[in-house]
């Protein structure tokens, strides 16, 4: 049996269709870190690649049983593309949700360490487990 997990609020995990939004979250944010300049110097003329890029990394990660990914909901504000220097094309493929309608905010990942209980399905079966006894 593994541990309990406790309730997670607005966090839950990821699943692969909430990569595309994950994908504009990380475009927006990590658009201001250090190295995306270095990384994607090209953002402005191809935002499309680095929309792209995104989404096949944080796809790739919650199909790994090696990570794991978490993903933080709050209300959407419609504006919320002008926070950002990032150029999110408004042709993404994502629907435009209604103002105060759940959507992702945040995502973050972590790599298991070897020898991890939570390491593959283990992980999906505990947290399975554990919204089942919440009633989720």
């Amino acid at each position: 049996m593994f541990p309990v997990a406790p309730p997670l609020g607005a966090l839950r995990l990821a699943t692969i269709r909430d990569v595309p939004r994950i994908a504009a979250v990380a475009t927006s944010g990590f658009y201001y870190s250090p190295v995306f300049s270095w990384e994607r110097s090209y953002h402005r003329q191809f935002p499309q690649d680095t929309f792209m890029s995104y989404e096949k990394m944080f796809a790739d990660i919650i199909r790994s049983p090696d990570y794991i990914a978490i993903v933080v909901e709050d209300s959407f504000e419609p504006d919320e593309t002008s926070k950002s220097g990032a150029t999110i094309e408004p042709d993404n493929g994502l629907p435009t949700p209604n103002a105060g309608d759940k959507v992702i905010v945040g995502a973050a990942t972590w790599k298991f360490e070897p020898g991890s209980k939570r390491y593959g399905n283990s992980w999906i079966q505990m947290t399975t487990q554990t919204s089942n006894s919440m009633g989720v």
